[in-house]
């Protein structure tokens, strides 16, 4: 069984890790970040609405997928016995 890159995967694939990621930060800001008020301590912090840290989160999700599915790595040499 041969291991897959992860451009190898289909872009359905890519969206929804994407998107697992992302709604892993959702699920941090509705069960961690607002019910006990540590965005008190963070600065341009939207409660219920969309701020300068979900744009962030989106940003750096966007950029990880999209540099994982270009990466170009030289393929591994194998030997056969």
């Amino acid at each position: 069984m041969e291991r897959l890159l992860f451009r190898q995967l289909p872009w359905a694939v890519r969206i929804a890790v994407g998107l697992a990621i992302g709604l892993t930060w959702v699920f941090i800001e509705e069960h961690i970040i607002e019910p006990f008020a540590l965005y008190q301590y963070m600065p341009f912090y939207r409660v219920g609405n969309f701020c300068i840290y979900d744009f962030t989160v989106g940003s750096i999700i966007a950029v990880s997928i999209w540099r994982a599915s270009m990466h170009t790595r030289p393929p591994a040499v194998t030997r056969a016995v």
